[in-house]
């Protein structure tokens, strides 16, 4: 309960900081949110075309040869991708931890052309993608996105990167409290006012 109070006291005390936070919140909301259901939606489709393919090539020797020649190209370019922006390798929640704590700069808007791309040719190869890594990273460099535009302070871009975070796991699993605790517990490690109010109204936008 006194956490809440102070909350609202900050709200009081800052109310032109907390206004501008708050509509770039919404933003961020919006940005991240388009973002990871592109991600999902596409990850989808391309599920279902590699299902359909298979179904068609079934035990013709032509089309299982030019499958496996399709996944060598495909692993080609998903090679060529991660070489292009390193830091789209991986889940995503440890660059996104990383970034947080000052150890890296990602370029934000590389890394979310590659990890979607990158997503889509790994649903078209049949390999398990799961949703939670790359979600936190494509909403926190959608967050990133957000912070550059306005020219934001350090401190308010890393706010907005972990909103970005809360809103890739909020569209990713429908969940917009488990966003902003996840948030909370695995990658900022501690309680921030002003973070957990920005980042409930980003999740529920």
């Amino acid at each position: 309960m006194k956490e809440v109070q102070n909350t609202f006291k900050s709200i009081v005390e800052n109310p032109r900081h907390i206004f501008k936070l708050t509509i770039q919140g919404i933003l961020v909301g919006i940005f991240s949110g388009l973002m990871v259901c592109l991600y999902r939606f596409l990850l989808y489709g391309s599920e279902d075309v590699l299902r359909s393919y298979l179904a068609i090539i079934n035990s013709n020797i032509l089309y299982i040869a030019l499958f496996f020649i399709f996944l060598v190209i495909l692993g080609l370019l998903t090679a060529f991708l991660m070489r292009w922006e390193k830091d789209a390798m991986g889940s995503g929640i440890p660059q996104v931890n990383a970034e947080t704590k000052g150890f890296l700069d990602v370029n934000w808007y590389k890394t979310l052309f590659a990890k979607i791309v990158g997503g889509v040719f790994t649903a078209l190869g049949g390999l398990s993608l799961g949703p939670e890594g790359p979600s936190v990273q494509i909403g926190a460099m959608a967050g990133k996105g957000v912070s550059k535009i306005f020219n934001e302070s350090k401190t308010d871009e890393l706010r907005l990167i972990l909103v970005g975070s809360a809103v890739g796991i909020t569209a990713a699993f429908n969940a917009p409290l488990a966003g902003v605790i996840f948030i909370l517990e695995e990658i900022n490690h501690g309680f921030d006012k002003t973070l957990v109010f920005i980042a409930l109204v980003s999740a529920i936008v």
